[in-house]
């Protein structure tokens, strides 16, 4: 069975969007033409890229697949190979953060950052996949960072930024 997770567009996104629309508006006001072509395929890149991103868990292949659009090419992991998810906070105001995305640990130390819309439901799907993938635990005091809901991160800025649990 396969879940598909649409991506939750960032501020960041709607800000980079805002910047190229005032420079393609600046450039047609100039007159430019090759910045022109330049900066409307800019925007079609970026819209395309931010639309089409998804991330889907497929249980009979037993990976996460994230696909970022058509222009660039998906990326497979093995859940086999994930060995913590974390929920990260950033640029914080109070209660609210504007940046919040999933941080996916593989066994190999790379990291891959997603932000699905539904955070929990995807932490969910991928330890469903886990599950039924039929892994053997180890038993490292470290392993129980996998099984964590998201519901341990507090509303205290210091204790997301520096947990020296999850770092």
């Amino acid at each position: 069975m396969k879940r598909v997770f649409k991506s939750k567009i960032s501020f960041s996104n709607y800000l980079l969007l805002l910047m190229l629309l005032v420079m393609t508006i600046w450039f047609i006001w100039e007159q430019s033409g090759l910045l022109i072509a330049l900066s409307l395929v800019s925007i079609a890149f970026v819209v395309e890229r931010t639309i089409h991103t998804e991330y889907i868990v497929d249980t009979g292949d037993l990976s996460v697949v994230v696909h970022k659009g058509r222009f660039s090419s998906d990326v497979v992991l093995p859940v086999a190979k994930v060995s913590r998810i974390e929920l990260i906070r950033r640029y914080r105001f109070g209660k609210y953060a504007l940046k919040e995305y999933i941080l996916l640990t593989t066994t190999d130390g790379k990291e891959l950052s997603l932000t699905p819309s539904d955070y929990s439901a995807f932490v969910d799907a991928v330890k469903k996949a886990r599950a039924l993938s039929d892994i053997p635990e180890t038993e490292d005091e470290d392993d129980d960072d996998f099984d964590d809901d998201l519901s341990d991160f507090s509303d205290d800025p210091e204790k997301d930024f520096i947990n020296p649990k999850k770092f």
